[in-house]
């Protein structure tokens, strides 16, 4: 197991430069063609289903959702360092999340080398909004808070009100009752 994370699966080639292990922002992959995972860094690792278990023949196959992984192993080069596919890759659950990548999927050997990349612009156009709404959130609070003192205190007056129109009946009605 990697030193970096007990999630990270038992590696058979250490393809990945330890220097390359930590990243999050790239992701690295070395796929055999069959569909098991050889070594990743922290960032492919990271796209894995949680609950994906850490073992040494891990099979990612139904990872790939677009374009599939068959689609993706069945193209031969028959040259190291061919590029096999370059384009947007869609990683994930098809139920569920999936995060799409710049990519390039590499020949090496007889085996497949992902290496892909999040798009930082469109992290940043969420972090933005996500600030936004945050800004706007606390500005609800605020509003909130207001209404809920402004409703209290018409609350307190309106018991105020009725107080005081009960002590005025029971004035009338004792004013009614006492001879003049």
């Amino acid at each position: 197991m990697s030193e970096l994370s007990p999630s990270l699966p038992q590696t058979a080639f250490g393809v990945i430069p330890d220097f390359c292990k930590d990243l999050r922002a790239v992701i690295l992959a070395l796929i055999g063609r069959s569909g098991v995972l050889l070594d990743a860094n922290r960032g492919f690792i990271e796209l894995l289903p949680p609950e994906t278990p850490a073992t040494r023949l891990l099979d990612i196959r139904d990872l790939f959702v677009l374009p599939r992984f068959d689609q993706l192993a069945g193209k031969r080069a028959g040259r190291q360092g061919t590029v096999l596919y370059q384009g947007m890759i869609n990683l994930g659950d098809p139920a569920g999340d999936v995060v799409s990548l710049r990519a390039q999927v590499t020949e090496l050997d007889d085996d497949l080398l992902l290496v892909a990349e999040h798009d930082i612009a469109r992290l940043r156009q969420l972090n933005d909004r996500l600030q936004q709404l945050n800004h706007e959130l606390l500005e609800q609070k605020r509003e909130l808070s207001r209404l809920a003192r402004q409703l209290e205190d018409h609350r307190s007056r309106g018991e105020a009100a009725l107080r005081d129109r009960d002590a005025l009946l029971d004035l009338l009605s004792s004013d009614r009752h006492q001879p003049h």
